[in-house]
């Protein structure tokens, strides 16, 4: 701990997973209380909770103080746990759903360390399996496999591979209906492949093919919401900056660059990574002739979004209400004449989006801060007329990442 108290030398042992902490304490329950409000009382925003007593639960331990001073240890579940076994009738290897049994119960023979409080846990399991499909005899071969092992040769790992395994050439696939055909195939002509004179030297006589899990629905339906930026590597020059496609209709209004300033040009910033027309979720950087910069976001390829901004331009000619218009269309139909060809473009950075294409702010409804992903972004007035979102990480590490605003003005 950084900032130690005396209630420390009260802990007698302690084990951490994550964020849970299981400790051994020897002191009164008010300098318990003391203690954890001590650790809650920082500047890191972290709260702590706990549980005490002779009985607790640690992860998927119960683990109780007996009155003569020993510690016994039974499976904790909780009460909102469902049944989660994979079923029996899962389209997986038949040696794997015979051996989920063997697995369970000997896990639940390692954590009890009482007979009485195994066969309670053995029977609640039993009765699990038999829910999701599992046949009798399958349940028993793995319950009589967890009674006739020892308890004690199941709290190390003991697992050594000998040097043959290690070097063992195995081919993976994944497993479908008809992999065991699949299997019977190459194995009838894997002696083809042996009459070689190069690959006999490196396969084996006999081929381990190994099965993988195949893509299930679930992992075609259900996507986590957040990806890692997507950093486009360029050619094997490893190029840096922004390069028009020169493939598409928007790479007339696209320039070349790699750096761009702000609103004075008293600053200049170096676009990090490779970056084209075809890149999506990006901030891009718009000027205008009179010397004004427009700075935008889109998750979409950039090529989309220039097009429809010249397409937004080019329509405000039969606007007659410029108010109604949206920022750059109302520059343009004001100082130049609706020429979507004096609209060059840039993007200068790219941003983490989700699987869903989100809106990169959360914009509090008071306060002055805003987070997108895990990146808070304050606001401060940049000049007199235009106040924008600007990365504190800019402050932090001098780099700048990317501002934003929807005012047409300065940076």
């Amino acid at each position: 701990m950084s900032n130690p108290t005396p209630q420390n030398n009260l802990i007698q042992g302690w084990m951490r997973y994550i964020d849970d902490i299981w400790f051994v304490w020897e002191g009164s329950i008010s300098e318990l209380n003391t203690l954890m409000a001590a650790l809650n009382h920082n500047d890191l925003n972290i709260k702590l909770t706990f549980k005490y007593g002779r009985s607790v639960d640690f992860l998927d331990l119960q683990i109780r103080a007996l009155p003569e001073g020993d510690l016994v240890t039974n499976v904790f579940r909780k009460s909102t746990a469902t049944n989660s076994l994979l079923h029996a009738e899962s389209a997986h290897l038949p040696s794997t759903i015979k051996g989920i049994p063997v697995g369970q119960f000997l896990r639940v023979r390692r954590i009890c360390s009482r007979d009485e409080d195994f066969n309670t846990q053995a029977e609640d399991l039993t009765t699990r399996f038999l829910q999701r499909g599992y046949k009798e005899k399958t349940i028993r071969r793995g319950l009589v496999r967890a009674q006739r092992t020892p308890r004690n040769t199941l709290l190390y790992s003991n697992v050594t591979r000998t040097c043959k395994e290690k070097d063992q050439v195995r081919f993976i696939t994944g497993y479908h209906n008809k992999w065991f055909q699949f299997r019977q195939i190459i194995i009838k002509h894997w002696s083809v492949l042996q009459t070689d004179p190069v690959l006999k030297q490196i396969l084996p006589v006999k081929p381990s093919i190994v099965a993988k899990r195949s893509r299930n629905i679930r992992d075609i339906l259900v996507h986590s919401h957040y990806e890692p930026a997507k950093k486009n590597k360029g050619s094997s020059q490893n190029l840096m900056g922004f390069f028009p496609c020169g493939r598409c209709k928007a790479c007339a209004n696209c320039v070349k660059a790699k750096k761009f300033t702000n609103f004075d040009g008293s600053r200049s910033y170096e676009i990090r990574g490779f970056l084209s027309c075809a890149s999506k979720g990006v901030i891009y950087h718009s000027t205008c002739p009179c010397g004004k910069i427009y700075i935008g976001l889109t998750t979409r390829e950039l090529k989309i979004r220039v097009r429809e901004h010249c397409l937004d331009i080019t329509k405000a000619k039969a606007v007659n209400d410029i108010t109604s218009l949206k920022t750059l269309p109302r520059h343009y139909k004001k100082f130049h004449n609706c020429d979507p060809s004096l609209m060059k473009v840039k993007a200068i950075d790219i941003v983490n989006m989700g699987t869903r294409g989100e809106s990169f702010f959360a914009e509090p409804s008071s306060g002055s801060q805003a987070v997108m992903n895990t990146t808070v972004y304050t606001k401060v007035l940049v000049s007199k007329s235009s106040s924008l979102w600007i990365s504190v990480e800019s402050y932090t590490d001098n780099r700048f990442i990317w501002i934003t605003g929807n005012e047409f003005g300065t940076l």
